[in-house]
């Protein structure tokens, strides 16, 4: 994330991690806008509102990316990052189709 998205969140160096995540300082102690596990859960919560339409865009523009590389099969347990399992297996049905 970067500095204007840190500052609109009221994130900076003083920050508390959050219990199972956390947020990448620099050796000033300055957050640098890399976000891990429930820290990044939490930034993407507060930022985004994903729907069924929104997540089939982001599925068919990750896979036309990964083609790109010549990589043609992935795998995910992230499903959990939106919600209940339906919305992403719904968006992912919707991208075959």
């Amino acid at each position: 994330i970067n500095t204007r998205g840190l500052e609109m969140l009221g994130l900076d160096g003083s920050t508390e991690d959050p219990e199972g995540g956390y947020y990448e300082r620099d050796e000033e102690g300055n957050l640098t806008g890399w976000a891990y596990d429930k820290a990044f859960e939490t930034l993407r919560a507060a930022t985004v509102d994903d729907d069924v339409e929104s997540l089939s865009a982001d599925i068919e523009t990750a896979v036309e990316h990964l083609y790109t590389y010549g990589i043609t099969n992935v795998h995910t347990e992230d499903m959990s990052y939106y919600g209940p399992y339906q919305l992403p297996y719904e968006a992912y049905m919707e991208t075959l189709g």
